[in-house]
């Protein structure tokens, strides 16, 4: 975190301000150290273990190594939130002028986190499910409607109209750059929006002012598929005109 945060005209905006500035430059300059000393003693040992296995190789073993944690490095991202520039604007959505009284703006960097996760296939019986409410028709014959008469198809074609619903019983949006929630090693703590199947009580007598709901949420969509004529269905061979997961119906509430 940059010093430049907690100081105004070349010095520390209060003593709370240097105080957290100092700790989060310790705090760093101790991660980089131990960063470089145990990355330094684990290269040692990787190299000598390449030179005892490889002999003569060994320099072509580390090359290999390089060239593919290279490509591994251009190819795949960890995304841990979305940063961005929050802004005080006007109705029509016009920015205030840096001089203006209104004007504010600050950097953001937003995650979120639910539950159930959509995107973590739970395993059963060896099938992998991801636990969404869907149901798949098809439009047309199972068959699959060809493209011109018998014998001259062209292609075969076939359409489905899908359905999908959902529920997200817990959604917590996390503000990471928040630093409203001071913390001495940090410099702040993160900022959580919770929102869950629960009551919200008024803290000052007990008394119940509201409550929140799960998210729910359901679309339709479609699909479509031409192949060239096989002399086999491109419909649903096994499940008919429709087929129906077993959360379908059982997730929205009533």
């Amino acid at each position: 975190m940059a010093r430049g945060w907690y100081m105004s005209g070349g010095k520390y905006s209060s003593a709370s301000a240097k105080t957290i500035s100092q700790v989060w430059e310790w705090y760093v300059d101790q991660v980089l150290y131990q960063i470089n000393e145990q990355y330094g003693e684990a290269a040692g040992m990787i190299n000598d273990k390449i030179n005892e296995e490889f002999g003569d190789s060994a320099d072509d073993v580390r090359k290999a190594n390089k060239d593919g944690a290279d490509l591994l490095k251009e190819a795949i991202s960890f995304p841990i939130g979305l940063t961005m520039t929050a802004q005080h604007v006007q109705d029509d959505g016009a920015k205030y002028g840096v001089d203006e009284l209104e004007y504010w703006d600050e950097e953001v960097t937003l995650g979120v986190d639910m539950e159930p996760d959509y995107l973590y296939e739970k395993s059963d019986d060896g099938k992998k499910l991801i636990n969404l409410g869907v149901r798949n028709v098809c439009i047309f014959d199972w068959m699959g409607i060809p493209v011109l008469t018998p014998p001259n198809y062209v292609v075969q074609f076939n359409t489905w109209m899908i359905n999908v619903e959902g529920r997200i019983d817990g959604f917590t949006l996390v503000d990471a750059d928040n630093e409203v929630h001071p913390n001495p090693v940090f410099g702040h703590e993160a900022q959580l929006y919770t929102r869950d199947e629960s009551r919200i009580y008024d803290p000052t007598d007990g008394s119940i002012i509201g409550g929140n709901v799960p998210i729910e949420f359901s679309f339709s969509t479609g699909t479509f598929i031409a192949v060239p004529p096989t002399g086999k269905p491109i419909g649903d061979i096994l499940g008919g005109y429709a087929e129906t997961s077993s959360e379908y119906g059982n997730i929205l509430r009533k």
